[in-house]
């Protein structure tokens, strides 16, 4: 009603999301040993999940997660984790290529499959559909990650409703040009300040808010889960898996409402 003032409040029916009935579903939740298997990681391993942006907004990202990776190694609470790095669906992978093969403690998970073919010097992407599989490994990756990690990312939303703590980042790599400037503004913008503000989620304005807000969800995971809550329920609706079914039951009842006249 915000954005279209002139509708008629009546013709608005609140369904919830169909992305999220996956989240809960247990056929989508593999358990924690199938999961660091799934991912790379040792038996027993802690991780942090790191959801990564696009190269075209954030391209020095792969350095701000090194940097970060560096922190961990100094900091007690961090040393023994893992950072796995989960890249946005339509970002190049391959620029974390080099992060990856140097420091064993970072691991790529890759959303789905994607080929790249460099052309003329352009990259073009092909992609296949996200597979149940694909699902499960998202749900599943976020719901054993001890905290999440990510720049101005809808996978708060995802983590939220598996109950993952969320840390979003607020500065850049390289400090005081245009990236930096983004990564501060973006939370601003109209769709995603309900987020930023909901106390749902930290946001970490330089590495050692980072590191901090890291520490405090690391030590205790149930911190902020009430605003957690509150946040998926005010920006996902009911979160109980049957979203699709309440879609289709009401474009069901939307046409049996209506009239046709035979031209």
């Amino acid at each position: 009603m915000q954005f279209y003032p002139d509708r008629n409040p009546a013709s608005i029916h609140i369904t919830g999301t169909p992305q999220f009935d996956f989240h809960v579903r247990e056929e989508f939740r593999w358990s924690r040993e199938l999961t660091l298997e799934r991912l790379g990681l040792r038996p027993g391993d802690r991780y942090i999940l790191y959801a990564a942006q696009g190269e075209e907004f954030t391209p020095t990202e792969p350095d701000l997660v090194e940097a970060f990776a560096q922190q961990c190694m100094k900091t007690p609470a961090l040393r023994a984790h893992r950072i796995v790095v989960r890249p946005h669906p339509f970002d190049n992978y391959r620029r974390w290529d080099r992060l990856v093969a140097h420091n064993p403690d970072i691991v790529l998970n890759q959303p789905w499959d994607q080929s790249n073919i460099h052309n003329g010097g352009l990259w073009t992407k092909s992609y296949s559909l996200a597979s149940p599989e694909d699902q499960a490994r998202l749900v599943s990756t976020l719901l054993h990650a001890d905290v999440c990690l990510n720049m101005w990312s809808s996978m708060s939303l995802d983590s939220a409703a598996v109950d993952t703590p969320v840390v979003c980042v607020a500065f850049a790599a390289q400090r005081g040009g245009l990236e930096e400037r983004f990564y501060r503004e973006a939370y601003n913008v109209e769709f995603y300040r309900p987020i930023a503000e909901s106390a749902g989620v930290r946001l970490a304005f330089n590495m050692e808010q980072l590191v901090a807000e890291t520490v405090a969800y690391v030590s205790d995971r149930s911190r902020d889960r009430n605003e957690r809550a509150r946040l998926v329920a005010e920006e996902c609706g009911k979160v109980d898996g049957h979203a699709a079914e309440r879609i289709a039951e009401l474009i069901a009842s939307i046409v049996a409402q209506t009239h046709y006249v035979a031209l």
